[in-house]
């Protein structure tokens, strides 16, 4: 069951492949570390009894892939290798992939300085919608009153 066995649709055989040995798969869950560059690619999740079993009877797709355990150590994450991430179903283009890298790093900056990540600032817009629309309309108005003032 080696992933270099794939026909010509390498990503599914891969989903066949690694359902059939009780895995899950799913994207590789790690932005920061060793392996954070591959975040969002082709990963199988086991957990770490399955993972252990199926590598010790030799049945783990590819062994030779990134592997990375969570912090809880209650799941084994195993990347698919490049032929199977190729022939993956995107969802982002490169140019946004590379700025939501762009963000994350600005985000893990930002609070290691103290300041509000982009995601705290956006879910605080979203949750502050309509305020802020009375401010912005409240503030145009006393500029547009001002304006009319000194003509």
């Amino acid at each position: 069951m080696r992933v270099e066995g794939f026909g010509g649709a390498p990503f599914a055989d891969w989903v066949a492949a690694v359902r059939a040995i009780g895995g899950t798969p799913t994207a590789w869950p790690f932005s920061t570390g060793l392996y954070g560059n591959l975040y969002g690619r082709p990963a199988a999740r086991y957990t770490a009894q399955a993972y252990a079993s199926l590598g010790n009877a030799g049945k783990l797709p590819d062994i030779s892939q990134p592997t990375q355990a969570t912090t809880s150590n209650k799941f084994i994450y195993v990347l698919a290798n490049k032929l199977v991430a190729g022939d993956a179903p995107t969802t982002m283009n490169w140019v946004q992939r590379a700025a939501n890298e762009a963000f994350s790093v600005g985000d893990s900056a930002a609070a290691a300085i103290g300041l509000p990540s982009l995601a705290a600032i956006e879910n605080f817009l979203k949750g502050a919608g309509e305020d802020i629309l009375i401010l912005l309309a409240v503030g145009g108005l006393a500029w547009y009153l001002i304006n009319q003032r000194r003509s």
